[in-house]
């Protein structure tokens, strides 16, 4: 069942003129171009499924490996949302009739977690267009991938790519293939097409060891203002060393608190 979405039709059409090569309008300053965010993002048909072509890290907790099926992709619905309204329901009801000595069973899930859990568990696309045209609509940002788990299971994952980078991993390990505009792996330098060889002095051959040595950085660098992390240049530039932000953590957001 596909859900429809604003803005995704239009998206979709325009996203397949880019696709095709076709535009439209001409102009005289057409130049080299950055490819967008949608085209960048490592989805294509196999079988009449959407499937991962490439790992990536879709979040600083999370790889997911080539070949992973993918369900469909969202932004938490607005609160005038139909699935929005449906949920605030049951959760009215739930507390109504949930209560125990007097005191109400309070669901903990929001009404928007709900509603978005219910679509994503009805909700498969076949084909990729969707999926790089919501990317392409939201700049990647804000939006839950819904994958395959274990026996087809959906499962939803926040995409929340660390300081803004998407990384992937194409058999040659961890690659930059999209800087967030505006992000701190943007700040920091990194350019689509560096390849990450190490990361605090520590070699990377895979996003797994990304993702362990970026989560480590949480506790173990609190007091730094950044991870090190040496790149090969994309284009074959040489080397250089960027800094990549330590991910926030309970501990270092209490040491981070100006004292009075």
């Amino acid at each position: 069942m596909v859900v429809t979405l604003a803005g995704l039709a239009w998206a979709s059409g325009a996203l397949a003129r880019e696709i095709t090569g076709q535009k439209e309008e001409a102009s005289p300053d057409d130049g080299p171009a950055m490819p967008r965010i949608g085209l960048a993002f490592p989805v294509e048909v196999r079988e009449g499924k959407a499937v991962l072509s490439a790992a990536i890290l879709v979040n600083g907790n999370t790889v997911l490996p080539g070949g992973t099926v993918l369900y469909t992709l969202y932004r938490l619905p607005d609160q005038d949302d139909e699935d929005m309204r449906e949920a605030r329901k049951k959760v009215d009801r739930k507390q109504a009739y949930g209560r125990s000595d007097g005191v109400a069973n309070v669901e903990r899930r929001s009404a928007a977690v709900i509603a978005l859990e219910e679509r994503a568990f009805k909700t498969k696309w076949n084909s990729d267009l969707p999926f790089r045209a919501m990317l392409n609509l939201h700049g990647g940002r804000d939006l839950f991938l819904v994958a395959a788990g274990a026996e087809g299971v959906p499962v939803i994952h926040p995409m929340d790519w660390p300081e803004g980078l998407l990384l992937w991993d194409r058999g040659q390990g961890p690659e930059v293939a999209w800087v967030l505009d505006g992000s701190g792996g943007q700040r920091a330098g990194f350019q689509r097409g560096d390849r990450i060889v190490a990361m605090g002095g520590k070699p990377v051959a895979a996003l797994a060891d990304f993702q362990r040595e970026y989560a480590a950085s949480r506790t173990s660098r609190l007091s730094e203002r950044g991870l090190p992390v040496e790149v090969e240049l994309a284009g074959g530039g040489g080397r250089a060393t960027r800094e990549l932000r330590a991910p926030a953590s309970l501990m270092g957001s209490f040491l981070e608190m100006p004292m009075e």
